[in-house]
């Protein structure tokens, strides 16, 4: 199953969606979820749940949030020093 496949049946692969416990509310939200049984994670639009999800594997999810903690969220300085 390509990552395109996933992405186009991301309802039925992913289930647990999850909220920031620090969305405002005001729209700008997504959700995430993750499935270990096939080691990916997908990330959605809290306004269009049925919409499509970007797919990540563990470790580049794992990634992007070491980035994001770190305040350094940018390509390529940070992906090389994770």
């Amino acid at each position: 199953m390509n990552h395109r496949t996933i992405a186009e049946n991301a309802s039925h692969l992913f289930t647990g969606w999850r909220k920031s416990s620090r969305s405002s509310g005001g729209g700008n939200c997504v959700e995430v979820s993750v499935n270990h049984d096939i080691g990916l994670v997908a990330v959605r639009d809290t306004k269009d749940p049925a919409g499509p999800a970007l797919i990540f594997e563990l470790d580049e999810w794992g990634a992007a949030l070491a980035c994001v903690r770190q305040g350094t969220f940018r390509l390529p300085p940070c992906v090389a020093a994770v």
